[in-house]
């Protein structure tokens, strides 16, 4: 979230550079109109969101500011949304031109011959006073906004600690600036309301014992007034009936909580059995059952519906009605989807942001079974079972013209390329050419003794007309057919090759963009023929039933659909990853954009043998055909002739990389580099010790045979230090970036950086030459090294963790492994620096073990059983890094890979199988930066976003029927506020 939002006039544009980049060195968000506005998005409004998210409005006052009219804009809407206003003098201003609402306020001038540092330091006072009122007024804005935006939906009501937490905000805070606006006291009411109203059905019998422990309480009383001698039993029995009453309400607090976990667990199991057969039901699911709880198991069940199809982008539109979702074409520029929607209609679907254009298109009375643009987009043309053909324009979504067919039903539709003609195949066996300008029918093809309704397309070069033919037989032994594909001339419009296909039955056909290959998929597989010579030569790649298929733009992939979606590598003719699965009915359609970055599929029930499509719940899904996670980032690529070498500051927001010898600083957010290290630059070899200091602010390096260590300050990449000391094999920052600690195999030195020498402070590690871990605690207080008392590890000895008092050098405690053999191979303290976190590695040792330990550091002892993964073992720990709000633990290891914990209760979240290096959390716990010995990647662990991502992908609410299904006793409501409710 931004927190200031910066309004100037375009020729004070300096002057905000300026501004802007001294706020870059003081950690601070901004919005500013240069970096916060993409192309081609609306741009007012884009304006009105960046002040509706930043908690500061900062106003840059010159002669031009004040006349703006766009400048008074911004102003109006930051006061209308209870910003606190900030004014800063660029350039002199006469008084009376002052913009009206800036006038009371003091100014902060920061003109070209003031002094710039002084001014910026009252600045950065101003904008931190009661930064965190500022803050919960800014996120309070924004909530309100969208419940008032949603038509004031419940479901954006405030819930729990979030309303109490709000409700504390507006009475505590109530006259300081900025003010609490009218819509969000009505939205924190409102929400009391509601909140209320729910509590009062769950807690109907708690209030009845309430209400006979306060007829008790009264009676009570009562007494008390009758006789003087029971007063004091009666103030007994009112002191009791009070405090059982305040027992009753917490237990019905209690109460209502198990509740709520019960219900979200029953939710989050429902919805990990529909993964399969129902993917949109239990996308929808998944986040009610967060949205009711947020527990370890919801937790886990939003990450696994986002990451067991990580593929998908999401469904277009439907409300499990009965649809004709079979059918999708997509706009030969890519921007626009057609679809068969609901009640024979056709919906245009945007592919930018997979929202409906404009209303559905209505004409026909039956099922809609093919879809088909021309080749410039400005037609579309759509047929069905009614035997019509329609053609619209794709802009306006008006009826062209509509052309009559002698057939039942049409199967297929295909423009020629040059877009003069449209092809449809019939029932009957026939194929009709139609002249598109004057909508005349010019001819039909039509083979003998095949009679079961053909597929149709042209060739991209337009020389060539592919079809289908099947003829099927009674035999004793039931029906047996044959089909073919049927190439014709398309200038004479003649027959020029049967080519067999070895497929009892066909069901699509495509050629390949070069025109030099066709492929046809049907009842028992995938055939290829090779049409460049006249020798027609065929492969069989699949022998499961495919239903649809259609080649990427490149022709390097072709997509075959059935029960599920199959990438194959026609170079390798291998499948490409894990088929993509979701649909709950088979997959008829399928369709690349012309980039060859997605694919639309369309699904609908189907009889084999009549080929009638029966919609009872049709989907049209948005897959990428790129290999990504949706909560997946690349940072950085490493060349492949690149030394290993990477490390990350403890915040995750710095990488260091050692590229071809060239130590990079790369900026995480930004995706950038930022600096270069200005020595050991030229120095190739991998595995040198690096690390970070707890602020990123500092880097240090071991360099030039382990006998010099380097200091780097990172924002000028310059050296501030050089240690010379040899048989390093470790060292670590202290919190506060003063101390650096060195090991030395069986000994630590503590360097003071300031003075650039070691102090009187040397500890002791009783340990071979293996064990080298070392760090300090989140306060500085306590230093933490591994120890294995064994000259020969593989052996087997017994690890442990020691831990030293900084200040007095005294040895604390040791955390030692009991019974187990093996080394510590990773070891974490948690923010709070309340436990540790350890994790081990066999390495192939009888005995050995390493399953990762947590550490009690007031008792010295673990915290319940040792961690394990759902499937499988640990095998050598390689990192392990705590969440800042310790609730997540975050490890890798060579076997499971990445597996995410709870720390309260040792669950696991989920598990990624990847040969992972290291992951640590960023800052905000948002975030894991992950190293897969190829690729850094910035993984978001935002439960927030998960439920956004399920939302997005779901591209509906719950229906009606489906509400009462799995909420019997609540009132209808929005699950994802960015969709209606269903009708």
């Amino acid at each position: 979230m931004t927190s200031l939002f910066i309004s100037y006039s375009r020729k004070d544009i300096e002057s905000a550079r300026k501004l802007t980049e001294a706020f870059k060195g003081q950690n601070l968000d901004f919005w500013i109109d240069w970096e916060g506005i993409p192309p081609t998005v609306d741009w007012w409004k884009e304006i009105e969101r960046g002040i509706e998210e930043a908690g500061i409005f900062l106003f840059l006052i010159s002669p031009d500011s004040a006349k703006s009219k766009v400048c008074k804009q911004e102003i109006d809407h930051a006061i209308k949304n209870g910003k606190r206003l900030i004014p800063v003098i660029v350039r002199d201003i006469k008084a009376d031109e002052t913009p009206a609402e800036l006038g009371h306020l003091n100014w902060i001038f920061l003109r070209e011959n003031d002094d710039f540092d002084s001014a910026f330091t009252k600045l950065i006072t101003a904008i931190t006073t009661d930064f965190e009122w500022v803050q919960a007024h800014r996120q309070l804005q924004i909530k309100a906004l969208e419940w008032q935006r949603g038509n004031y939906e419940n479901s954006f009501l405030l819930r729990g600690k979030e309303l109490q937490d709000a409700e504390l905000e507006i009475s505590t805070n109530s006259s300081k600036e900025p003010h609490p606006t009218d819509l969000q006291r009505e939205y924190v009411l409102k929400s009391r309301q509601v909140s209320d109203k729910q509590r009062r059905n769950t807690t109907t019998i708690a209030i009845a014992g309430v209400i006979a422990l306060a007829v008790l309480a009264v009676y009570g009383f009562v007494q008390a007034g009758l006789a003087t001698k029971n007063a004091v039993e009666a103030n007994k029995q009112a002191a009791t009936a009070q405090a059982a009453s305040t027992l009753a309400f917490n237990n019905a607090a209690t109460a209502e909580a198990n509740a709520n976990i019960a219900l979200a667990r029953q939710l989050a199991a429902q919805a990990i059995s529909l993964q399969q057969n129902d993917l949109q039901l239990s996308l929808l699911l998944g986040v009610e059952a967060y949205n009711t709880a947020d527990t370890t198991q919801t937790r886990s069940t939003l990450l696994s519906n986002v990451n067991k199809h990580s593929r998908l982008l999401g469904f277009l539109g439907t409300q499990g009605e009965s649809t004709d979702g079979a059918s999708v074409s997509i706009s030969p520029d890519g921007k626009v989807v057609a679809a068969a929607g609901v009640n024979h209609s056709i919906v245009m679907w945007s592919m930018e942001d997979q929202q409906p254009i404009g209303k559905p298109l209505i004409g026909h009375t039956l099922i809609i079974s093919s879809l088909s643009f021309n080749p410039d987009g400005k037609i579309l043309a759509s047929a069905g079972q009614d035997g019509t053909i329609i053609l619209w324009n794709a802009t306006t979504h008006e009826q062209i013209n509509q052309l009559f067919s002698d057939y039942r039903i049409i199967d297929s539709l295909a423009f020629s390329p040059d877009g003069k003609l449209l092809a449809a195949g019939g029932n009957d066996g026939l194929i009709a050419l139609w002249n598109i300008d004057t909508g005349e029918l010019i001819g039909k093809l039509q083979s003998d003794n095949y009679l079961i309704g053909p597929e149709v397309t042209f060739s991209p070069n337009g020389k060539l007309i592919a079809s289908t033919s099947t003829s099927c037989t009674n035999e004793d032994t039931g029906t047996k057919c044959q089909s073919k594909i049927i190439l014709w001339d398309a200038a004479s419009y003649s027959p020029i090759a049967d080519l067999p296909s070895n497929v009892a039955r066909l069901w699509d056909i495509s050629f390949s963009p070069d025109s030099k290959s066709l492929a046809a998929g049907g009842e028992n597989g995938v055939v290829i023929w090779d049409i460049s010579s006249d020798n027609f030569t065929m492969k069989l790649i699949d022998q499961t039933e495919v239903q649809s298929l259609s080649f990427s733009p490149d022709g390097n992939i072709l997509a075959t659909g059935g029960q599920s979606i199959t990438l194959w590598d026609l170079n390798s003719q291998e499948k490409i990853g894990q088929p993509l699965v979701g649909h709950s009915s088979i997959i008829t359609s399928l369709k690349f954009s012309p980039d060859g970055k997605k694919l639309v599929s369309g699904g609908c029930n189907f009889n084999a043998i009549t080929k009638i499509e029966l919609c009872d719940k049709g989907e049209v899904m948005l897959w990428s055909v790129e290999n990504s996670s949706p909560i997946i980032s690349p940072i950085f690529f490493k060349n492949s002739q690149s030394v290993y070498e990477i490390a990350t500051s403890p915040s995750g927001d710095l990488l260091l990389v050692n590229d071809h010898g060239n130590m990079i600083i790369w900026d995480v957010v930004l995706k950038k580099k930022i600096g270069q290290l200005t020595k050991c630059s030229d120095d190739q070899s991998s595995g040198r010790l690096i690390a970070f200091s707890p602020n990123g602010a500092y880097i240090a390096r071991q360099c030039k045979s382990n006998e010099i260590i380097y200091v780097w300050d990172t924002s000028t990449s310059q050296v501030v230090n050089e240690i010379s000391i040899d048989e390093v094999t470790n060292f670590a920052f202290s919190p506060n970036n003063d101390l650096l600690a060195i090991r030395q195999q069986d000994q630590i030195i503590i360097w003071d950086l300031s003075t650039n020498k070691p102090n009187n402070s040397t500890l002791s590690v009783e340990s071979d030459k293996w064990n080298y871990l070392v760090g300090f605690s989140p306060d500085g207080k306590t230093i933490a090294a591994s120890s294995c008392n064994a000259d020969q590890p593989d052996i087997g000895c017994e690890p442990k963790i020691l831990l030293w008092d900084v200040a007095s050098s005294q040895l604390l405690y040791e955390l030692t492994v009991k019974g187990r053999a093996g080394m510590i191979h990773a070891f974490a303290f948690s923010p709070d620096g309340n436990v540790l976190a350890s994790g081990g590695g066999g390495n192939g040792v009888q005995g050995g073990d390493s399953s990762i330990i947590i550490w009690d550091l007031a008792t010295g002892n673990p915290i319940g059983r040792p961690l394990k993964p759902l499937t499988g073992i640990i095998f050598d720990v390689t990192s392990l890094s705590f969440s800042p709000d310790n609730k997540m633990l975050a490890s890798s290891d060579f076997s499971s890979g990445i597996i995410l914990w709870d720390v309260i209760t040792h669950q696991v979240i989920d598990q990624f199988q990847s040969e992972v290096a290291f992951v640590t959390f960023s800052a905000s716990g948002k975030n894991l930066l992950v190293d897969t010995y190829g690729t850094v990647s910035l993984w978001d662990l935002d439960p927030a976003s998960w439920s956004d991502i399920s939302c997005e992908r779901a591209g509906r609410n719950l229906s009606a029927e489906e509400w009462m299904q799995y909420f019997t006793n609540t009132e209808y409501r929005a699950t994802c506020p960015q969709w209606p409710l269903a009708p």
